[in-house]
């Protein structure tokens, strides 16, 4: 009887010190590297449309016009300036001097336009010097300033992306509406083709960020008119 009391105790004292054994320490392998993406820079990172005062493009290249009944073909150079900027709640405003559509129904001795560019974020519009006075003017609550069928840039561009007013989204042959090509290479950096398509005419604009347009191809589908210009020469905060 003693010996049975004996040998219980021991197995009892043996499971008793199997249960306070410490666990049997596994090394950890080390996590591996995070394969999250880099986050895409903000809009604020991404290269815009240079339009500070001061700021120029010089283009070269070929506009075709009839006069007198005969087809002329002229080489040209054409200047666009940036003359001033207002800053106002969402909106800037910048005044410029020698719309690349000046080109358009080109004739002898034209002289450059001025006009309004609106930016609010990435969207850029294409107005009168009326919407200039307007953003100037403090008293003018701006309403109805912004139109979706002046938009002309909607940056950041990517290729297929396509953009214009509401009523023109949907259709199937993509008229009307900016498209986005294919960017290539070019000396100034990734350059995306800007399309716009309407029964009467064609245009196609090239866009650098960080630079601006290096391109313009104008053709009309009736009258003589054509246009086929690049940067040759552009001067951005000094430079």
């Amino acid at each position: 009887m003693k010996k049975i009391l004996v040998w219980g105790c021991i197995v009892f004292l043996v499971q008793l010190a199997c249960q306070f054994q410490p666990a049997i320490q596994t090394a950890t392998p080390p996590p591996f590297p995070s394969q999250t993406p880099t986050e895409p820079p903000s809009p604020a990172e991404v290269p815009g449309y240079p339009l500070e005062a001061g700021n120029y493009w010089l283009y070269e290249g070929t506009v075709a016009y009839e006069q007198n009944d005969e087809e002329i073909e002229e080489t040209i150079e054409w200047r666009v300036q940036v003359l001033e900027k207002v800053e106002r709640h969402y909106v800037t405003g910048y005044r410029l001097r020698g719309s690349l559509y000046d080109l358009a129904f080109y004739t002898p001795g034209k002289l450059p336009s001025e006009y309004v560019i609106l930016q609010t974020g990435g969207r850029y519009y294409n107005v009168d010097l009326n919407s200039f006075d307007r953003l100037k003017d403090e008293n003018d609550l701006l309403v109805g300033l912004l139109n979706e069928y002046d938009l002309f840039l909607e940056l950041p561009l990517e290729e297929g992306k396509h953009f214009c007013e509401a009523e023109q989204l949907t259709r199937d042959d993509g008229w009307y509406c900016w498209l986005v090509g294919e960017p290539a290479y070019s000396e100034y950096g990734p350059a995306f083709p800007l399309s716009y398509r309407t029964n009467p005419d064609f245009s196609q604009l090239t866009f650098v960020p960080g630079v601006g347009f290096t391109a313009f191809n104008y053709h009309h589908n009736g009258s003589v008119s054509d246009v086929n210009v690049q940067l040759m020469d552009y001067s951005i905060g000094g430079e």
